[in-house]
C-alpha cells in the first residue's frame, strides 16, 4: 500500500492540517500546508509508477466509470477524474434534512432511513453534476 511508501510525507500533512487546525487557522490551512500536499502527491504518484496495479477493476467500480460516463457525455467536462458527482438542486434540500438528522441523532445513520430513501430516489430519478475538481482532489485520489 502506498501509505507506508509514502508515511513520512503523510504525516507531516496530517501534522500541518492539525496544528492549523489546533491554532484556529483552519481557513489557511490549504495555503499553509500546500507544499506539503504537493511533495505527497509526487511521492503517491511516484508510488503508483512503480507499482501498476494488476487487479481487474472490481464490478463496483466499473458501475461507476459506466455513471461517470454518462454523466461526461451529457456535460461535457474534460480534465477531472469525475469522481464527485453532485446532486440535482432539486434535491438540496433533502441532502440537507440528511445531515441535520444524522448531526440530531449523534452520528447514527439507521435513525435517518427515511431521510436518506428519500434523498436516494431523488438522485435516482434527476442526473447530478460533476463537481470542478478542488486543490485537495487530486492529493486524495488513490
Amino acid at each position: 500500500m502506498s501509505s507506508a511508501y509514502c508515511r513520512s510525507h503523510t504525516d507531516a500533512y496530517r501534522n500541518c492540517l492539525k496544528d492549523c487546525r489546533d491554532s484556529g487557522r483552519s481557513k489557511t490551512a490549504s495555503k499553509t500546508c500546500k507544499p506539503l500536499a504537493v511533495k505527497l502527491d509526487g511521492c503517491r504518484e511516484e508510488w503508483r509508477r512503480k507499482n501498476p496495479t494488476k487487479s481487474k477493476p472490481t464490478v463496483v467500480a466499473a458501475t461507476v466509470q459506466k455513471k461517470v460516463e454518462e454523466n461526461v457525455s451529457a456535460n461535457g467536462t474534460d480534465g477531472f477524474d469525475r469522481t464527485r458527482i453532485l446532486p440535482h438542486p432539486k434535491c438540496r434540500p433533502l441532502s440537507c434534512d440528511v445531515q441535520m438528522c444524522i448531526q440530531w441523532k449523534q452520528g447514527d445513520q439507521s435513525k435517518c432511513q427515511s431521510e436518506i430513501k428519500a434523498l436516494e430516489t431523488c438522485m435516482k430519478s434527476t442526473t447530478g453534476t460533476v463537481a470542478a475538481p478542488t486543490e485537495g482532489d487530486k492529493v486524495w485520489s488513490v
